[in-house]
């Protein structure tokens, strides 16, 4: 009866590990030579099954060389279990492939014998490095925007500097400072025609246009400025009293220096 149980056992595993889609070595504990191999790891390094027989597994290309081999049955020995989540891995044709390697160590009725575990997870790290370059490409392309982003609201202000300038001795004077926090404000300042207090919130306001007929211009420059600055985490803002000029400004939290070269502003006389 008990060695009916023990032959249907064996019978089961024997399947399990002929059919595994795993790799799968046995090998001797004491002379670290492999001792059965199953068909998923003939098919997928490429050597005959005779060619595994009696190697080592330095021999196959695991554990580098056989200093590492010893170390890696050392650490097995005295824990019965090791696991190396990245191996390096070479078939028989030269091709190169990343697996995962586990190894038991286990007592088979009056011996004790080790089974290695092979994980091809090539296709793993494929997706791991293209995840990884999609998330680069996607912090380029955020990098990018931001300094399109800068640039433009640049732009904006200077030109609605240039707009609203004196006549007849025009002055646009643009100049940063630091300020507490590790925040960094811009001033783009005119001698223009100011905007009274009552009117300067709705100045960031989409179509809202203080002098409709004098000047030319639609109405969204100064809220695109406002969203694109709060989209990068800073804030725009205005100090103006009539006839004295405005001084609009912008805040953003500091980042290394990055030269923007402003295209020419064309102005009409």
């Amino acid at each position: 009866m008990i060695a009916a149980a023990l032959s249907a056992s064996e019978l089961r595993y024997r399947r399990l590990f002929e059919a595994a889609h795993d790799g799968i070595l046995i090998v001797d504990p004491e002379t670290r030579q492999i001792i059965d191999v199953n068909p998923f790891l003939v098919n997928f390094l490429g050597y005959a099954y005779k060619e595994f027989i009696g190697k080592e597994l330095f021999e196959i290309g695991l554990l580098a060389d056989e200093a590492a081999s010893q170390a890696a049955f050392q650490v097995l020995q005295t824990t019965g279990y090791i696991r190396y989540e990245d191996l390096p891995l070479q078939t028989k044709d030269g091709r190169r492939v990343d697996v995962e390697f586990v190894s038991n160590l286990y007592q088979e009725g009056d011996q004790k014998v080790i089974q290695c575990t092979i994980r091809d997870i090539s296709a793993r790290r494929k997706a791991e490095v293209a995840l990884s370059d999609a998330k680069d490409k996607r912090l380029r392309r955020t990098v990018e925007l931001e300094t399109l982003v800068g640039l433009r609201t640049a732009e904006l202000l200077v030109s609605n500097a240039v707009k609203f300038v004196a006549a007849k001795t025009p002055q646009v004077r643009l100049r940063a400072e630091e300020r507490p926090g590790g925040i960094v404000r811009i001033w783009v300042e005119d001698n223009g025609i100011g905007i009274p207090a009552e009117f300067q919130e709705r100045v960031f306001h989409v179509f809202q246009r203080l002098h409709t007929t004098e000047y030319a211009g639609t109405g969204i420059g100064l809220a695109i400025v406002q969203k694109g600055i709060e989209r990068m985490g800073g804030r725009a803002g205005l100090e103006s009293a009539p006839r004295m000029g405005s001084r609009f400004w912008i805040e953003l939290p500091k980042a290394p220096a990055t030269v923007i070269e402003l295209p020419p502003t064309k102005t009409t006389p």
